[in-house]
């Protein structure tokens, strides 16, 4: 009963996440810790709002978007190169949501930059989303280093708001792994390596 009663505020913390899934901006939270890996969303949809130079805003579900069920939405990375429903066809994607003040977010970067020179494939790529305009990105991010991974800016999670987000997609946009956590310290890009390097390495050599 003790332990029991010891949960509790985590077990009701859960379920007002389930029941709001309005969640305001207040609420985005920054995670490390692995026990957040109980998921408190939908795998039916996921919402996110995209800011454009005009100042004005989409929201759109993005697995729609990975799925090829929504054709028009669209995103520019931070090289010019536009991605949309094309980009996900017949790939394996590793998504990734971050924000430049969440620090496992960005003690996790030079993993990523890692997992993608590690993996000799042509059909996997890395797609980058970062809750952050593009001159602030560039100025504490990207002129410091060349990520080898492709970095959009602007981009908000609406329907969920932990932080990191990862989701790694198959060739056909299903869902293979979903992580709401991320982790911190000088370990942090390695354990994010041993974590997706041979799950990926298993999908694209399954499909």
């Amino acid at each position: 009963m003790l332990a029991f009663l010891r949960f509790l505020p985590a077990v009701l913390l859960v379920s007002s996440f389930l029941v709001r899934k309005d969640v305001t901006a207040s609420s985005v939270s920054c995670d490390d810790s692995e026990s957040s890996a109980l998921p408190v969303f939908s795998l039916d949809e996921l919402l996110i709002s995209l800011q454009h130079p005009d100042g004005s805003r989409d929201t759109f579900d993005f697995f729609k978007v990975v799925r090829g069920e929504d054709r028009r939405s669209s995103f520019t990375d931070h090289m010019g190169k536009v991605v949309n429903y094309k980009s996900f066809q017949d790939r394996v994607i590793l998504a990734d949501f971050w924000y430049l003040r969440c620090r496992p977010c960005i003690m996790e970067l030079p993993g990523l930059d890692l997992l993608n020179k590690s993996i000799e494939s042509d059909k996997f790529d890395i797609i980058t989303f970062a809750n952050d305009p593009m001159p602030e990105i560039q100025e504490k991010l990207l002129s410091k280093r060349d990520y080898d991974f492709r970095v959009i800016s602007d981009v908000r999670l609406v329907s969920q708001k932990s932080y990191p987000t990862k989701i790694l997609f198959d060739k056909n946009g299903g869902i293979v792994d979903y992580r709401t956590y991320g982790s911190t310290g000088h370990s942090a890009y390695d354990k994010l390596v041993r974590r997706y390097q041979p799950l990926v390495t298993k999908v694209l050599q399954k499909q």
